[in-house]
């Protein structure tokens, strides 16, 4: 009807619509879902037990406030000044923390409380700022590319250049990066957060994963924005992270974000309108989620295992043929290229169609070209794949299994036809005709 408009699919839901299509069902021993971005939620060795049973309280039947249980916004508002704020004067207070209903929804609820804004987004990005970035009409998107030369790595001069040329009001970026596994940390973020304040521009830091990190230069076992600000209540900047992947409660749908206090309560207005508050049971029993000492023992433990799952996946996929350029430092994907593969399955679509073939799920690198309010427009990195090494081990290796016999069977299949044209282009001999 032409009365309703329809959005197109965020990447992975659109994957996994996909899949599902094709047979796949989320208790399916002999698939592979290297798409979705979730971490395993069953607990690795040594991990700290998981929590598995939610008791419901006779109270906790009504709503919660719209910005979230003010001893939940205490909890979060604590946690990052132990983390990330112990030496500095000014603190972060519950009044600087909104909570919602996971990261789409709070992501949105910032921002359309922007009115007209210039909003720069990065090239490639997280899939669904696509469409956050296109339901709100004050909010202009202006994409800024980074160079496949560098390794998709953030070079914070060419983010100044961009703020100062497009005139941008906000940038909205993922840190560590969603698709690339990039990070930037120490100087280069504590320069990026002094260049939002020189400018006066928002910087909208989505952290999700900010304890998954692997790098060898960094000693720190988070990577936030949040211990480089000056003043919580007059920088530009707003952090957002939640229980789905630095927890691992991905179904909580439990997010939050952290803002000035002015900019806090224009979040929580939106929220208002978008979607009423976060489930309010969830947001009691995460009350024993946020817990520092909880967190880093956890992350002790997480880090290294997710760093062994990393290079197992990297280094079979290079010896299947995927060209890899940088070595993914944070998050827990692989951004992979198929350049080097058979031409039947160089493509991202056509890899992705046959991988479903052989019960694999990925994600096309298409739909990190955010190309927002321009459906029709000529999408990048289509000669890309992103696979997550969030799943358990068992599942890397079967998906690894029908990746390699996938790209053999269209090795052989090129070979053969090479061979064919090979032989048709040259002379027949006498009695080749009849096969003598």
């Amino acid at each position: 009807m032409a009365l309703f408009q329809n959005h197109e699919s965020a990447g992975v839901i659109y994957v996994m619509d996909q899949a599902v299509r094709q047979g796949y069902q989320p208790q399916a021993h002999d698939w592979a879902n290297l798409g979705q971005g979730s971490a395993e939620l069953s607990g690795f060795q040594n991990c700290p037990s998981r929590q598995k049973q939610i008791r419901i309280q006779a109270n906790q039947g009504g709503y919660a406030p719209v910005n979230g249980l003010p001893e939940l916004r205490k909890k979060v508002a604590c946690l990052y000044n132990d983390l990330f704020r112990t030496d500095q004067q000014t603190q972060f207070t519950q009044d600087n923390v909104c909570v919602g209903g996971g990261g789409r929804v709070v992501l949105s609820r910032i921002i359309a409380s922007l009115g007209q804004a210039k909003v720069g987004f990065l090239l490639p990005d997280y899939a669904s700022y696509e469409g956050i970035l296109s339901c709100f009409q004050g909010v202009k998107p202006v994409p800024i590319n980074l160079k496949e030369s560098d390794g998709f790595q953030i070079n914070v001069d060419h983010i100044q250049n961009q703020i100062k040329k497009a005139g941008l009001d906000a940038l909205l970026l993922s840190n560590p990066s969603n698709p690339t596994g990039n990070v930037l940390e120490k100087a280069e973020l504590k320069k990026l957060v002094a260049t939002a304040r020189k400018h006066n521009c928002y910087l909208i830091l989505d952290e999700f994963y900010f304890n998954y990190l692997y790098s060898n230069k960094s000693k720190k076992m988070f990577v936030s924005a949040a211990e480089y600000l000056k003043n919580p209540d007059q920088d530009p900047v707003i952090l957002v992270c939640g229980l789905s992947k630095a927890w691992r409660y991905s179904g909580w749908r439990l997010c939050w974000s952290l803002a000035p206090r002015e900019i806090t309560q224009a979040i929580s207005s939106a929220g208002s309108f978008l979607d009423g508050g976060a489930n309010h049971p969830l947001q009691h029993a995460a009350l024993k989620l946020i817990n520092k000492d909880l967190l880093i023992k956890e992350t002790r433990i997480l880090q290294k295992h997710f760093a062994k799952k990393r290079d197992y996946l990297l280094n079979k996929l290079k010896q299947i043929g995927f060209v890899i350029n940088n070595k993914p430092q944070g998050a827990f994907y692989v951004w992979a290229s198929l350049k080097k593969l058979p031409n039947s399955i160089n493509t991202d679509i056509a890899f992705f169609q046959q991988a479903l073939e052989h019960k694999v799920i990925c994600v096309p690198g298409r739909f990190f070209h955010l190309s927002p309010n321009q459906k029709q427009s000529k999408r990048k990195f289509t000669q890309f794949i992103r696979f997550s090494y969030g799943p358990d081990f068992q599942t890397l290796k079967i998906g690894i299994t029908s990746i390699q016999k996938l790209v053999e069977k269209h090795k052989i299949a090129q070979a053969n036809t090479s061979k064919w044209k090979l032989r048709s282009d040259q002379p027949l001999l006498e009695g080749e005709l009849c096969g003598i």
